[in-house]
């Protein structure tokens, strides 16, 4: 009978596939800035994907560096933490505590972006949500 793994196994395995689905996210959202593509996103309305990311929040303050950059930096080390937990033998906690601590970085930055879409620009980007839903999940 084969064996199931643990279920903090399946828990990075769950943590590693939102840092995957991040990154492609991400990057859409970086190649879409790039290249001045319009996002697959309603415009015009509440949802309104091209205000918030073609605001000046849209990218890293004092650059022209977009704010999915970032994100994409988030995603790939989170996945490589990820990946280190689940090898990890003796330092697994270590790295776990990196890995919690590296999540609770990221939702403090969702939570200031979040507070950008519906405080101040008072438009809301659907990839930008997906974006931190999946941080979310990761934490």
């Amino acid at each position: 009978m084969p064996r199931r793994g643990r279920p903090a196994d399946r828990g990075l395995l769950l943590l590693g596939l939102a840092a995957v689905a991040g990154l492609g996210t991400s990057a859409y959202l970086t190649l879409t800035h790039l290249q001045a593509v319009p996002l697959a996103c309603p415009t015009g309305g509440v949802v309104d994907c091209a205000l918030v990311t073609q605001s000046g929040y849209g990218v890293v303050a004092g650059s022209a560096v977009p704010t999915s950059v970032p994100g994409l930096v988030f995603f790939a080390v989170g996945l490589v933490l990820a990946a280190l937990a689940a090898r990890a033998a003796g330092r697994r906690l270590l790295v776990l505590a990196l890995l919690a601590a590296w999540c609770v970085g990221g939702l403090l930055v969702v939570l200031y972006l979040v507070y950008v879409e519906i405080v101040v620009l008072r438009r809301i980007c659907e990839w930008c949500t997906a974006t931190h839903a999946l941080v979310l999940l990761m934490l």
